[in-house]
This record gives C-alpha cells, structure tokens and sequence, in this order.
C-alpha cells in the first residue's frame, strides 16, 4: 500500500495480523530564517496519528533528532501524539541547517522516513565603526607651514565591509578614499591639511562621511575643525580662582590667546601638567589631588615656544566652602519651580541640601533642658529684614542640613551655611505665611502619610493593615503651617506637654479624596519642636474606598497632592 504522509505498518490484533497507517502531519518542519540577535523562530507543531480498527493497541513512538539544535518534546509517547519542535541557536554559526526528526516504533520492527527540519541562520548586519568619532580639532601656527595630519581609523563588529571617504571641503584631504575593514583589520586614513592655503586665525569646519552600504549605520559624519594661529600664548583668566582641599583631582578653565595642543605648554608650581586645548582661547587643565592636599598658591606658567615670554596666572588652595544647591520643605521635599525661589513659612522645619555642608558622618544635635541649640561647627545664618538670626539644626551632614527656622522671619531671607569656618554663598528664599508639607512613613514626601487613626479610644498608625473609617478622627502631621499663636524666641525648645498645645494662626483646610473633611483642631505637637504640627479632621465619606489622597490647603497653598491614606 503507497501512503504520501502515512506509514503503513501490521499490527497484531487478537490472532490475525491487521494493516494500521500512522499519519504524520506536518510531513516537514521548515523554521522561518533567523537573523542573529532577534527572537528565535516559534515552536512549530508535529500530530502523529494511527488508524487502526477498534480494540487494537496504542503504537508507542519514539522520535530522535538528527542534530541538538533541534528540540524535541516529548521524546516519547503513544498514539494519538502532539509533538513540539523549536530550535536553540546558542553557538550556531550562520548558514543553512539541515537536520531531522527519525520515528520509530518499540511495537513494530521498522525504521519510518525522517522528518526534515530547516532553518537558514543569518548575520546580524556589521556595524559600522569610526575612530574618533569627532570632531577632530586641528591646529598650525603660521611660523610652521607643514602640513597637519590626523589619522581616522574605520572598522566594524563582525564581518569585513567595503566603505569610501569623501570629503566635503577642498582644504581638506583623505587618503586613501575607500577601502574594506573588518572586527581585527582596521582600515587607516590618512587626514591632511595644508595650512599654506589658509588665512591666519581662520576657523573652518568640515565633514567626513564614512558610507558603507551594507553596514549599520550606512553613513557616519565626523566632523573636523582647523585653526591656524600664530604668536605667543596669553592667559587672561583662571576659573575657579580658589580650590578647596580635595583628595581627588579638581578642573580649571583658563581662557587667553593663542592656545595649542601639543605646543603650548603648561607648569604648575614648575610642574609639567597636560593642557587640554578646547579652542584657541579657552582651555581646560586638570591639577592632581597631590597638589590639592594643603592650602597655598598654585603658580600657573604657560608658552608655545621655549623662547616665548611666559603667560603667569595663580589659583589659591583653601578648605572647602560650603554649597547651597538647595532648600525644600522637610516634610513634603518639594522643589521650587524653576527659576523660581524655594519658599519658606516661619518655624518650618527644612532640608538644605549641597555640598560641604557638615562633617563627612552624620551629626545629630542634642536636646539640652528641653531645647535644641545652636550647633558650634555648623551654623544655619539667617539674614531677614535687617535682623541677623540663625536656624536651629537638627542633624548636620555634608550634603544635607535639617534645621528650624525661627519664626521672626519676614520675606525675603538669606541662608548662609557656615562650617568649621567657611561660609556659603548667600542663598535667597522667600517667605510665605505657610508652606505646608506633609510627612510620610517612609520621609520621601510621597506615599502613604505620616498619620495616626483613633478608633474606639486606640490610636493606630495608618496603612493598609490598619486603615481609618469614615466618619472617624486622624492626626496628620506636618510642617511649614506658620504662626503659632505663642512661639518662643528659640525655634528649637521643645513644646511643653504640661501647657496647652499653641494653635496655628492660619486655617487649615483637609482634602480627602478630594473632598473637604471636618479639621477638629490644628497645633503644635506636645513635647515636639513648635515647627511640627498636628492636624486632628474627620474622615468625610470617600468615593472609593481604599489608597485615596490627602492633601492641605492654607490660603492659596497647597501640599503636594502625592501624599495618600487608607480608608475603609
């Protein structure tokens, strides 16, 4: 019997032989080709079937792939049998694959045809690549008409490529203009200039295109730029004119005339250092941290030419001033618009953030007979009106201060940040009647709430374990809500719990879900600093309930509306 997709076997049913045909569809597993680096082909489906009359057994079939990189699952398994069959590319090398997938039978003594299976594996394009990538700065004085040289180095990631080079100015050349290069062969170019065809002073700028059709990119522009100066190097200005102390190597811009590389060159304190030529008046040099370990004056000495007269310019050494890039609400970590100024309300508690701010571990201030004080390395200055003040810190470190304002302050102030002797520079903030922040569990300013619940005379601390429920009583804590109706002249003495809590002067409005809750009371917290308040409001009925915003409002100010609660 002739089967096209069928194998015809005889199987034993009872006494007498009987004629079953296996069925074998797809008769072929053709993979779709495969480019390297993209997703490998899909699984492709085997159904092995076997007709048969009634009552006669299961054909167990075993199926062996002729190569490992053809996966076969299952091995083995009765009729009727759904085969799956993917590839692993791990290790292919590209070209055409050509395997295939033998059936055999453990019932019936015979070896049916294979399955092929095919798939092409095919190179991701080479990418295209040029050393350097620009742009290239070339230099010449007039005194030295030879002409200036650069070389461009062209390759790719895997396989070799044919690419051309043209030029799109006729001052400058390239040789060769064409050629091949490959991962481990490296094509060279050679790039020139003749600066006898060129004006003094005269800048010019070029492009490059590297093409290689077959390659990705297919084109890349390299842009080279030529100056062609004269005369004797003159330095006009050092930036920064002082350095902190460092440990690690600190920058300076210097700007003048006649800058080179490699002919002008630079002593430090009679120490050869590196120029680094940006253009022929601006240059920038890299002064090593051993020179940068003490306080002093650094001698800064360039020329072109031996006999050139030396260009002399000098930067002082001295500690690290502090640096104020900074203030935000400590609460909410709110920035400031910008362009515009961070805004402040009196006793706020804030975070100044920057550099050389404290010492290099963190510093917490102590409480002494219920106030905290003035810390004596590191001082907060306050210049408000024409009052000199200082803000209370909390904890000193060397990129962030947390400190209390004094809450005689008036718009605008000055904060000035002094440590172990050094001061900022004066950063100016504005003051409002309130900038409230609230705080949260985790003290980024966003998520879940700093908030307690008071249920059946417990308090809790809000989450999704311990929600509130509408109608019932939370305290939200908060700063920058503004005048009390009693503060004290020293923003750090803590409130006495003996005494009645001072209110907040400005009215509080709570936002729940959107939706205006009743504010029972509003004040400082007992036995806190007077720049942290509490909001006590009643839960109004939310929406939905579950994760929902909350949010204050005083005046026309608001909380950022990031800070959230749970609500049954």
């Amino acid at each position: 019997m002739r089967c096209l997709v069928r194998i015809c076997l005889i199987l034993a049913v009872g006494a007498a032989p009987v004629l079953a045909q296996l069925s074998i569809l797809p008769d072929k597993v053709p993979f779709p080709a495969f480019v390297k680096g993209k997703p490998v082909p899909s699984a492709m489906s085997l159904t092995i079937t076997m007709t048969q009359p009634a009552g006669s057994p299961q054909l167990e079939i075993q199926l062996t792939p002729s190569h490992p990189w053809i996966v076969v699952a299952p091995l083995r398994g009765k009729t009727p049998l759904k085969v799956s069959v993917s590839v692993n590319t791990t290790n292919i090398a590209a070209g055409d694959l050509i395997g295939s997938i033998q059936v055999s039978s453990l019932m019936a003594p015979y070896v049916y045809p294979p399955i092929p299976v095919t798939m092409s594996v095919l190179n991701a394009p080479a990418k295209l690549l040029v050393e350097p990538a620009g742009p290239i700065e070339l230099k010449a004085r007039a005194d030295n008409p030879k002409p200036i040289t650069a070389l461009l180095l062209i390759s790719t990631d895997s396989t070799r490529e044919d690419f051309t080079i043209t030029s799109s100015q006729t001052w400058l050349t390239v040789d060769p203009t064409g050629g091949s290069a490959a991962a481990l062969s490296r094509a060279v170019a050679n790039i020139t200039v003749n600066p006898a065809s060129l004006s003094v002073g005269q800048k010019l700028s070029a492009t490059l295109n590297i093409a290689s059709p077959r390659t990705l990119p297919a084109t890349i522009p390299v842009t080279v730029n030529m100056t062609l100066s004269p005369g004797t190097a003159g330095l006009h200005s050092v930036w920064p004119k002082e350095l902190n102390i460092s440990d690690t190597p600190l920058l300076l811009t210097l700007t003048g005339v006649q800058f080179y590389d490699p002919a002008t060159t630079v002593t430090v304190n009679k120490r050869v250092l590196k120029l680094i030529v940006l253009s022929s008046d601006v240059a920038t040099l890299l002064i090593p941290a051993d020179m940068l370990s003490k306080s002093g004056t650094l001698t800064i000495a360039m020329r072109n030419t031996p006999e050139d007269p030396e260009a002399i310019g000098t930067v002082l050494v001295s500690a690290p001033r502090p640096f104020i890039s900074t203030v935000v609400n400590s609460a909410s970590f709110e920035l400031p618009t910008f362009g515009d100024r961070p805004a402040v309300s009196p006793g706020e508690l804030i975070s100044i953030f920057g550099s050389n701010l404290g010492p290099t571990k963190l510093v917490k201030n102590s409480i002494l007979n219920g106030e905290y004080r003035p810390m004596l390395k590191t001082q907060v200055k306050l210049t408000t009106g024409k009052s000199s003040k200082q803000a209370i810190p909390t904890f000193v470190y060397e990129s962030q201060i947390n400190a209390l304002l004094p809450f005689d302050i008036i718009d605008p102030v000055e904060i000035v940040v002094v440590s172990d002797g050094q001061e900022s520079e004066p950063f100016l903030l504005s003051v409002r009647k309130a900038a409230v922040g609230i705080f949260t569990s985790d003290s980024t300013g966003r998520g879940q709430a700093a908030v307690t619940n008071y249920d059946s005379g417990q308090w809790t601390v809000n989450s999704a374990q311990h929600p509130t429920r509408m109608d019932d009583v939370i305290s939200i804590y908060a700063t920058g809500c503004g005048m009390l109706d009693s503060s004290g002249a020293n923003p750090g003495a803590l409130v006495d719990p003996k005494k009645p809590a001072p209110q907040v002067l400005e009215g509080i409005e709570v936002r729940v879900d959107n939706i205006t809750a009743l504010v029972l009371s509003q004040t400082a917290v007992a036995g806190m600093v007077p720049g942290l308040c509490q909001i006590n409001a009643q839960v109004p009925a939310v929406k939905t309930p579950g994760i929902v915003t909350l949010q204050l409002k005083m005046g026309d100010v608001y909380s950022p509306n990031q800070t959230t609660i749970v609500v049954r």
